[in-house]
């Protein structure tokens, strides 16, 4: 019987068969993050200056895969991000069970910038996944970095 490559699912490219290319480490981030809901953002403080500011942060993902978030105008992220825009956003894989360490995560490390409500959140709020209480804005992390584990 002569051999086939029927059935092989890890056999590797074959000569006339082109490799499936591996995702980029962006495309990488991008499919961690698309299930996610909540990150750690992580702030300059205005107060304490030269120390992280850190707390979770409902976000969801615009059209091309970059994060955004509601923040009160009245929150501490807010005043932070006034003074100084730079700011990370740490996710993590979603419903793990075991080893928190042996999941997937992602750091995006960049530049925080507000989004005119109408052009960058308006669709995600009414999708429901995320909620504005009228007395904040949406704002956009520019990834200058990328850290991932998992």
């Amino acid at each position: 019987m002569p051999s086939s490559s029927f059935g092989k699912h890890a056999s590797g490219a074959t000569s006339g068969q082109s490799a499936v290319p591996e995702p980029s480490f962006a495309e990488r981030a991008r499919t961690l993050m698309h299930p996610g809901r909540i990150g750690s953002l992580s702030t300059l403080s205005r107060k304490q200056p030269g120390f992280p500011f850190g707390s979770l942060m409902p976000f969801a993902l615009d059209v091309q895969g970059r994060p955004i978030f509601l923040v009160s105008t009245m929150a501490m992220h807010t005043q932070n991000l006034q003074a100084d825009p730079r700011a990370s956003l740490f996710v993590t894989e979603p419903d793990v069970s075991g080893d928190p360490l042996g999941a997937s995560r992602v750091t995006l490390i960049g530049t925080v910038s507000r989004i005119p409500l109408p052009n960058g959140c308006i669709g995600r709020l009414l999708r429901g996944r995320l909620r504005s209480d009228g007395m904040g804005g949406c704002f956009g992390i520019l990834p200058g970095s990328i850290r991932s584990a998992g």
